[in-house]
């Protein structure tokens, strides 16, 4: 069976690498500077919490070791190699293009983490001790600016945001909460594990904050159904599957004035699928006929 390949149009593209690009650089920005920050104790949400996590706990157990006290490259390795077998389960589950930009993302974080001065921001002259709530919010604003941008374009900063988009089109709540619970079990275990449940309260704001900004710039709850009657039922079919992976129910259906046999398609998208979807019929189809209706 041949495998149906979606163009992607030059504008498209250059959005995608643009809205990538600037995704990472806010994570980045918030985990290195905020997060990461001297003398800050935060956890981030997701798998940057757990990575962040896991190499304090190398840290503090290899005191002397060059390697496991470099926090941002501990970090950057356990960030990429957490998001390996999620990147292959989506590959085969939603995408290439979404798994290719979604890898793109996570790259790009785990290069420059690294590369960015923890000073960046030192004009502000925040206090890990006094302005712990400003720095839970400045975090909370760029993590969910980051996580908002990529879901905006149809992407994902990888890790717990892929896996609460499968959850979202299932239970239609919205996405930013979904963080919050998934993000719980992480707060527990930083908590009984360093013993520091200030900066974990910390945590909990700059978690509710990212949930905010994400619920803020990104909708993807409200779904609509297309109705679309064409001769080209398996041509349309194959573009739309090709497109939003939805499933399509397919009724035989005759004209009451022509009486000429045709094909209605009946499917549920997400809201922000519909103008694609219906362009792509129209070009696949120009004589099929098109009705949205919300649900």
């Amino acid at each position: 069976m041949k495998r149906t390949k979606t163009k992607v149009s030059k504008n498209t593209l250059i959005s995608l690498i643009i809205g990538t690009l600037a995704s990472a650089i806010l994570y980045s920005l918030a985990i290195k500077c905020f997060i990461q920050a001297e003398g800050v104790n935060m956890l981030a949400n997701g798998f940057g919490g757990i990575s962040i996590m896991i190499s304090r706990i190398f840290r503090d157990a290899f005191p002397n070791n060059s390697f496991f006290s470099n926090d941002s490259l501990v970090f950057s390795i356990l960030f990429v190699t957490m998001n390996i077998p999620l990147l292959l389960v989506s590959y085969k589950r939603i995408g290439k293009l979404y798994t290719i930009f979604t890898a793109l993302n996570i790259l790009l974080v785990s290069i420059l983490d690294p590369l960015i001065p923890s000073s960046l921001f030192s004009f502000l002259h925040l206090d890990p001790v006094s302005d712990m709530l400003l720095i839970a919010i400045c975090a909370g604003i760029l993590v969910g600016l980051s996580s908002g941008v990529a879901l905006k374009l149809g992407l994902s900063t990888g890790g717990v945001d892929t896996l609460v988009t499968f959850i979202s089109l299932k239970t239609n709540k919205e996405i930013g909460w979904l963080v919050i619970y998934f993000n719980a079990f992480i707060l527990l275990a930083g908590g009984f594990i360093f013993n520091q449940w200030v900066a974990m309260l910390y945590t909990i704001i700059f978690i509710f904050v990212t949930g905010q900004v994400i619920n803020a710039v990104y909708r993807r709850t409200k779904k609509s159904q297309i109705n679309i009657v064409t001769n080209l039922k398996d041509e349309v079919t194959k573009e739309i599957i090709a497109m939003s992976k939805h499933g399509i129910t397919t009724v035989v259906c005759e004209g009451g004035f022509s009486k000429v046999q045709r094909y209605q398609l009946q499917t549920i998208v997400l809201e922000e699928e519909v103008k694609n979807i219906v362009k792509k019929v129209k070009e696949t189809d120009p004589e099929a006929f098109i009705s949205v209706l919300s649900v």
